[in-house]
C-alpha cells in the first residue's frame, strides 16, 4: 500500500449527519474547539457529561450559544489553545 499526502487546497466544509449518542456528541465539543469558523451541533442530550464537555471548551476560549435545539460553538483554533 502506498500513502500519498498532499497540501489541502481548499478548507475542508461539510454537514455529517451521524445517530447521536452520548461519546459522539462529547467528542463533537471537543473538536469545535479546534475550529475558529462557528459549528453546529444539533441534538446533543442534556446530559452531565456533554455540560462538563461545554464547561470545559468555553474555560479553553470557545463560546458556545444556544440556537433553537443546536449549539453553535466558536472554538480557538488549534493554535489558540
Amino acid at each position: 500500500m502506498k500513502l500519498i499526502v498532499e497540501p489541502a487546497t481548499r478548507p475542508l466544509t461539510g454537514t455529517v449527519i451521524i445517530p447521536g449518542d452520548k461519546s459522539i456528541g462529547h467528542r463533537a465539543l471537543l473538536f469545535s474547539l479546534l475550529s475558529v469558523t462557528p459549528v453546529r451541533v444539533l441534538g446533543l442530550g442534556d446530559g452531565a457529561d456533554n455540560g462538563r464537555s461545554a464547561k470545559a471548551i468555553t474555560a479553553l476560549g470557545a463560546t458556545i450559544e444556544r440556537d433553537g435545539n443546536a449549539l453553535v460553538i466558536t472554538g480557538t483554533g488549534l493554535l489558540g489553545m
